[in-house]
């Protein structure tokens, strides 16, 4: 654990939990020491559930970007082509071809 001062004297309740030390007391590392495990699971959990949020929300905007009525998301495509295009000039520019 490393000491802070400010987090000592501003902090109403001492942090707790697993992998956590609240004071550099032997038997508060101890117990972090033991338990971090418990928070690097948790930590994996919790990125999980996170990425899920992340996901759902990307297929949700994707959806009402592309499929929706009056949707935008072709034009969108062919008009940032287009400005890639003008502003950038790149010596070799690649689509996608859907017209198979």
């Amino acid at each position: 654990m490393i000491p802070n001062a400010y987090m000592d004297e501003h902090l109403a309740l001492p942090i707790r939990g697993e992998g956590i030390a609240p004071s550099p007391a032997e038997e508060d590392v101890a117990y972090a020491e033991s338990t971090i495990d418990v928070c690097i699971e948790n930590n994996r959990k919790f990125i999980d559930v996170c990425w899920v949020r992340v996901r759902n929300f990307i297929q949700y905007r994707w959806d009402k970007f592309f499929y929706e009525k009056d949707s935008t998301g072709v034009e969108f495509f062919f008009d940032l082509k287009e400005k890639i295009k003008k502003e950038i000039q790149p010596d070799y520019l690649k689509f996608c071809n859907f017209n198979r």
